[in-house]
């Protein structure tokens, strides 16, 4: 799968994005991130909130890294040709290509940046997909783990890793107009690109 860069026009990856199969993950992403926004509307994501954990999290946590890993999973059969069984390990090796560590996001309630892949860079998996494991794995011993902190990170990695499949592609920025003047929105109701570094 060609990566998306901020280059010219690219008409391959734009049919790629209307296929089903890359629509269907639009709108898993569209439901995962409305349901963490929903809990958000009672609990702000600010980092006083961070450590608050729920069953509700727990299931954002679950199914955002699971689609982190099926996502990166289909990033590295494209870059290899082939489909094998990955790991973290591999979507790690995988970070001269894909920078993951260098997108910064904001939320709507925090100035300091979330950085969900950060670990990459040095060659560790992210605190949230550590989380994740164990959430998967132990549920009754590990729903502490289930944070909003946790839910922020694994969603906003999903959005990062859709970001640099697919880039404005499948996740356009809507225009509005203020005063007149067109203004480009988030495509994300959650979470504002500080930096990207394709």
């Amino acid at each position: 799968m060609p990566l998306y860069t901020n280059g010219p026009f690219d008409e391959a990856l734009r049919k790629r994005v209307l296929e089903p199969d890359t629509q269907h993950t639009k709108l898993v992403y569209r439901d995962i991130e409305d349901e963490l926004a929903d809990f958000c509307r009672y609990v702000p994501p600010v980092k006083a909130h961070f450590t608050v954990y729920s069953t509700k999290l727990w299931g954002l946590v679950l199914r955002a890294s699971a689609e982190v890993g099926s996502q990166l999973h289909a990033i590295v059969a494209e870059q290899e040709g082939k489909s094998r069984d990955t790991s973290v390990k591999d979507y790690i090796a995988l970070e001269p290509v894909l920078k993951l560590s260098s997108c910064e996001l904001l939320t709507r309630f925090e100035q300091d940046p979330l950085v969900p892949f950060a670990n990459f860079s040095s060659g560790q998996s992210p605190p949230w997909w550590k989380d994740y494991n164990a959430i998967k794995h132990r549920r009754l011993e590990s729903l502490q783990s289930a944070t909003l902190e946790n839910a922020l990170s694994a969603v906003g990695g999903l959005y990062v890793v859709l970001l640099r499949q697919w880039g404005e592609y499948l996740m356009p920025r809507p225009m509005t107009y203020v005063s007149g003047h067109k203004v480009a929105e988030s495509p994300s109701s959650l979470f504002t690109v500080r930096s990207l570094p394709w």
